[in-house]
C-alpha cells in the first residue's frame, strides 16, 4: 500500500518493515505483560480494537489527504526519508498497527493454552495451525479482487477491516474457561 501510495522503494519498503518488526516485537512484550493483568480475551479484544483503529487510519490516507479529510503534504522526489507529513502520519499510525498486531497473535496462543484441557493440547495446536493455513489466502484473495474490481489499493486495504470486525465479534462468544479435564 505504501508502495503504490508514497511511491516507496525497495529500500524505504525494508526500512519501513524493519520498523514495524521492532514495534510489534516491544508489543509483544508488553501484550503479554498485558494479557497476565487482564486475561487473554479481554486483551485480545483491546487489541484487534487497536488493529480496526489503525487499518482505518490507513485506509483514511489518500493523495495529499489523512484521516479523510486532513490536507497533508506527499512525498516529492529527493525530499528524503519519510520527509513528508502524509508518510510521517502513515508510519505512526502503521506502528500502533504493530504494537497491537504482534501481542494479539501471541495472546491468541496464550488463550488457547489456557483454553484446551491439558491431555489435547497437541491436537489443539494442530488444529489451530492447521485452521490459520487453511484459511490464509482469504484476505489476500479478498484484498487483490477488491483491489482489482474498483482499481484501488484502499479498497482492497479496506477488506482488512471487515475480517478484524468480524473476528471480534465472534470473539465476544468465546467464553474464556478452561475446558474439562478429559
Amino acid at each position: 500500500y505504501a508502495a503504490g501510495l508514497f511511491g516507496w522503494t525497495t529500500t524505504e519498503l525494508g526500512l519501513f518493515g524493519i520498523i514495524l518488526i521492532v514495534f510489534a516485537a516491544v508489543g509483544a512484550f508488553v501484550g503479554g505483560w498485558l494479557d497476565d493483568r487482564l486475561g487473554s480475551k479481554r486483551f485480545i479484544a483491546l487489541a484487534v480494537v487497536g488493529l480496526i483503529l489503525s487499518t482505518l487510519g490507513v485506509v483514511s490516507i489518500s493523495d495529499g489527504r489523512a484521516f479523510f479529510f486532513l490536507d497533508v503534504g506527499m512525498p516529492t522526489a529527493g525530499s528524503g526519508l519519510f520527509a513528508s507529513e502524509a508518510e510521517r502520519i502513515f508510519l505512526a499510525i502503521t506502528v500502533v498497527l504493530a504494537l497491537c498486531g504482534g501481542p494479539a497473535q501471541a495472546a491468541s496462543r496464550t488463550m488457547l493454552a489456557r483454553l484446551a484441557p491439558d491431555v489435547m493440547m497437541g491436537e489443539f495446536f494442530g488444529l489451530y495451525a492447521l485452521s490459520g493455513k487453511a484459511t490464509a489466502f482469504m484476505a489476500p484473495l479478498c484484498v487483490a479482487v477488491l483491489t482489482d474490481a474498483f482499481q484501488s489499493q484502499r479498497a482492497g486495504i479496506a477488506v482488512v477491516l471487515v475480517f478484524l470486525v468480524v473476528g471480534l465479534g465472534l470473539l465476544l462468544f468465546v467464553r474464556e474457561e478452561r475446558a474439562p479435564a478429559l
